[in-house]
């Protein structure tokens, strides 16, 4: 595959954002060319990123993220404003949600991505208000890195209220990702979008607060289709609209996590347990079959967040393989 200049990806990113899967066929193509116009328009947009310290992640880039890259129709192009060599540097879990979070729902993302976070891992999320934010936050809290992904481009901020969370998730470890041209104003069918992106990047995706029609569950379906693992937070009550969402995912067969209904260390999830040990390599004589998330926490009784960083780590030593289910084996 040839190399590209940076501005060279500006202007595939302005042909195929909206079709991100055909772009990625045009990078296999003899024919690709690019016109004298694009070529000057190219470059004096690549002028406003460098003006603007945001950073440019082709689909070829080192630190674009690796498991983004597994999915159907990852983006061609991500624009960046952070420290993009965490991107690849630890396990990344997504956790999303409704805006109109309850005070249930904001606690129970702190409780989750501060476990998360304890383990070595990473949150994404989308900046949106509610869960999203309170996700934000709470990584931050926890001392851990936290990127979120909008549905507008990088210099039309939305929500322009999280502004200060967005400067403090670049100050520590993370920071923003889009994959639209600048100048892209939100639009409420760029969010459906962006949110494939959210579970793509992310090794499990955590579902906490979300109502029947909530953008979340398009989040979770995008994580199924990708292989992910869905877990949802089990709500305090089956008849509360707002948790009808978090009903219908686990009807449908997402893990649960919670103190409500199933507890935690029922199903060897150990939220929120400051004792727990890094995981190490007797996992692999679990691998010697295939076997799904599920299973493992039901083998080693150790906590999502301690199998998927092991799991990562195992993966990166060339010591096991993930493969279609989603499924795990050892080599």
């Amino acid at each position: 595959m040839r190399q590209f200049k940076p501005w060279e990806w500006l202007i595939l990113q302005q042909r195929y954002f909206a079709r991100p899967r055909r772009g990625l066929d045009a990078l296999h193509s003899e024919f690709l060319s690019f016109s004298k116009k694009e070529l000057e328009q190219g470059q004096i947009e690549w002028a406003a990123l460098q003006r603007q310290n945001i950073r440019l992640l082709g689909w070829q880039e080192k630190n674009y993220p690796k498991l983004l890259k597994e999915i159907y129709d990852p983006p061609l192009v991500l624009q960046a404003q952070g420290d993009v060599e965490t991107l690849n540097d630890r396990p990344w879990i997504a956790v999303v949600g409704t805006r109109k979070a309850s005070r249930w729902g904001k606690e129970q993302a702190k409780d989750v991505v501060t476990s998360f976070v304890k383990q070595g891992c990473g949150i994404i999320s989308g900046l949106a208000y509610g869960i999203d934010a309170a996700a934000h936050q709470a990584a931050l809290d926890a001392g851990g890195p936290t990127w979120g992904v909008l549905g507008s481009s990088l210099d039309r901020l939305y929500p322009v209220r999280h502004a200060p969370l967005a400067s403090h998730m670049e100050k520590k470890g993370g920071g923003l990702l889009s994959e639209f041209p600048l100048g892209t104003r939100a639009e409420h069918y760029h969010f459906p979008q962006r949110n494939r992106i959210i579970s793509g990047m992310a090794q499990a995706v955590v579902i906490i607060e979300a109502a029947g029609k909530s953008g979340s569950l398009i989040t979770a379906r995008y994580a199924l289709e990708q292989g992910r693992e869905v877990f949802v937070v089990v709500p305090p009550s089956r008849e509360d609209p707002r948790y009808e969402g978090n009903w219908r995912l686990l009807n449908d067969g997402a893990t649960p996590i919670g103190d409500y209904g199933l507890r935690t260390t029922d199903h060897g999830l150990g939220i929120g347990d400051p004792e727990l040990k890094t995981f190490d390599g007797d996992m692999l004589s679990h691998l010697q079959v295939p076997c799904t998330l599920d299973h493992l926490l039901q083998k080693t009784k150790k906590p999502v967040p301690e199998i998927l960083t092991a799991l990562t780590k195992l993966e990166s030593l060339g010591k096991v393989r993930k493969l279609p289910g989603p499924l795990w084996q050892s080599l």
